[in-house]
């Protein structure tokens, strides 16, 4: 669902220089479908695991895009245009505060990686913080939530 609507991001928003977080990017499939979709954009990957980061380096480098892609542990202090977070419930709702202050007028924020009982409540955190739901997709169990940031 990600990747899905990240090329719909593309075609019907945006597709050019853009500044992009993938938070837990583990393998770095959403930062690199981003790296090769968005003309002179700079994307950060992030995540907290050595591993993670590890394959992502790799990934990155099979891929040709490591000029385009920063690979780290933390999230930089930095304003975004796309921010993307596949991970689960428990770390979207303790990132909030932190994908918040990621956030710009008019970003966009893709969220994924929970399921659709908890997705409410991820509305819910979120619309509180500013953002405006603007799409919630379903597949199987599992929720995608796309918001842009209204503050």
């Amino acid at each position: 669902m990600m990747l899905e609507n990240i090329e719909i991001f593309k075609n019907e928003i945006r597709d050019s220089d853009l500044k992009v977080i993938d938070i837990g990017c583990g393998t770095g499939i959403l930062s690199i479908a981003c790296a090769k979709l968005f003309k002179n954009s700079t994307i950060f990957a992030i995540d907290i695991d050595d591993l993670a980061i590890s394959a992502c380096k790799e990934n990155v480098t099979l891929n040709k895009v490591e000029k385009k892609i920063y690979i780290q542990k933390d999230i930089p202090q930095e304003k975004f245009h796309l921010i993307l977070a596949n991970i689960g419930y428990r770390e979207l709702k303790k990132l909030a505060n932190t994908i918040r202050n990621c956030s710009q007028k008019d970003s966009h924020v893709f969220l994924s990686g929970f399921l659709t009982a908890d997705a409410q409540n991820m509305i819910n955190i979120y619309q509180n913080l500013g953002y405006e739901l603007i799409k919630h997709q379903k597949e199987n169990e599992w929720s995608f939530l796309w918001f842009v940031f209204k503050n």
